[in-house]
């Protein structure tokens, strides 16, 4: 069942961004579910900044620099290394029963990031959540994590990731973060200069891939400039049958 919904939350990606953003989160009801008593759940329209390709279907972006932190980060050392190892080790957690909606939002609260919750109701998919960050750390910034709902009324992490600057060692220092954060990684099933992809025991798969500039255009999400040619991407996903 969750393979099939990671098959059509591919195929069903632009209609939810064109349908997300009618039906905004009631916020004492989600916030009253995940019991976080802080209003971390709110309406699209409330955080939303221009979009970048249609004006009804922008989703709460980050602070554009990848270098600074518009906001306070509390327990984090601002080095982007830190950073770094910080998301490695929230993405590190997707495979632990204890690690749930609720205790992803509390990480990203307890690191200061200010999380934000939109959620979709799609008759095809069901109930999806999206979760995004208003302040990401330093040298980071994208954060996105989809769940959904399955057939017992469980909610279940379909796909997160987050995004780090350019540099000369980037690539190399993301994929040693996964290597620290992942436990029992085994060998890469597929190992290029510019992506590397592991199968996780869990029916997940992590990645990570240096974005050349054809990989940054049109993104459903995020905006980008020349200047992001070369941003690592990190994601843990459901892995799609035949993948």
């Amino acid at each position: 069942m969750k393979k099939l919904i990671a098959t059509g939350a591919t195929i069903l990606l632009f209609v939810f961004i064109i349908q997300y953003l009618r039906a905004p989160v009631p916020s004492s009801q989600v916030a009253g579910e995940i019991d976080l008593g802080s209003p971390s759940v709110t309406s699209a329209k409330e955080t939303a900044t221009p979009p970048v390709r249609e004006p009804a279907a922008s989703v709460p972006e980050p602070s554009r620099p990848l270098a600074s932190n518009a906001g306070k980060t509390p327990n984090v050392p601002k080095p982007a290394d830190s950073s770094l190892e910080a998301m490695g080790h929230t993405l590190g957690q997707i495979g632990q029963p204890a690690f749930s909606l609720k205790g992803l939002l509390e990480d990203l609260q307890r690191t200061g990031q200010q999380p934000l919750v939109v959620r979709d109701d799609n008759p095809d998919s069901g109930e999806m959540l999206i979760v995004r960050t208003k302040s990401p750390l330093p040298g980071t910034r994208y954060f996105h994590a989809q769940y959904f709902t399955d057939e017992s009324g469980d909610r279940f992490v379909q796909h997160m990731s987050f995004e780090f600057k350019p540099g000369a060692d980037s690539m190399s220092e993301a994929i040693a973060s996964v290597e620290r954060n992942f436990a029992g990684l085994s060998r890469p099933v597929v190992q290029r200069a510019d992506y590397v992809k592991w199968k996780l025991d869990n029916h997940y798969i992590v990645w990570v891939k240096k974005m050349a500039a054809a990989d940054l255009q049109e993104d459903p999400f995020n905006s980008y400039s020349l200047s992001d040619d070369g941003t690592i991407r990190v994601a843990v996903e459901l892995e799609i049958h035949g993948e």
